[in-house]
């Protein structure tokens, strides 16, 4: 779902029965919204999920898409407006990619992220640039070891902007992007 208020555009994934798994149909909308956003009069844009307990479980293994990257902000379409991710619950594999690739992130308490390709033996490769975007030390053990992180590690260690209360996440970004929208515009893109 694409919402826009005041200069704020709230995109939601809704594919609960598959807690968001990324399949072709998820990762063409998720497109057609960062399209949507970038072409309108939205200065920010939240990413949300519709379901409490999961933001995103990554790529759907019964309908794997054939490009993920077609689904994250700045991959699949170049953005030059802010994203901030609301989390909650799990973000797994493609799902932190997405992620890592917002601008920020606003994570319920009960986000958890996770990596767990190593694990299973399959990659994407969009996740290198995570490097980039939390300590090198820290991003190894998340990559190689593939134990899950908390939203408070992942606060203390500068990934997440702010940790929310459960079920406040969304309303928190929102509140962020909104004093985003209100700044100089031009300012904000550069």
């Amino acid at each position: 779902r694409y919402e826009g208020s005041g200069h704020v555009a709230t995109i939601t994934m809704d594919r609960k029965s598959s807690h968001n798994a990324l399949n072709p149909a998820l990762c063409n909308e998720l497109r057609d919204a960062w399209l949507r956003f970038r072409d309108s009069d939205d200065r920010v844009a939240v990413l949300a999920s519709a379901e409490e307990n999961y933001f995103c479980v990554g790529a759907d293994v019964r309908d794997f898409p054939a490009d993920m990257s077609r689904a994250v902000p700045g991959l699949g379409v170049e953005l030059d407006k802010p994203v901030i991710a609301a989390t909650s619950g799990w973000v797994v594999g493609g799902g932190f990619v997405i992620v890592q690739m917002a601008d920020m992130c606003v994570a319920s308490e009960t986000t958890r992220f996770s990596y767990p390709e190593v694990k299973v033996g399959t990659t994407g490769g969009g996740v290198s640039s995570v490097l980039s975007r939390m300590p090198h030390k820290i991003a190894m053990e998340f990559l190689l070891v593939g134990e899950e992180m908390s939203a408070e590690r992942a606060y203390q260690i500068g990934f997440v902007n702010k940790v929310a209360p459960k079920g406040q996440h969304v309303a928190l970004a929102q509140e962020m992007a909104a004093k985003i929208a209100g700044n100089a515009p031009l300012v904000v893109r550069a």
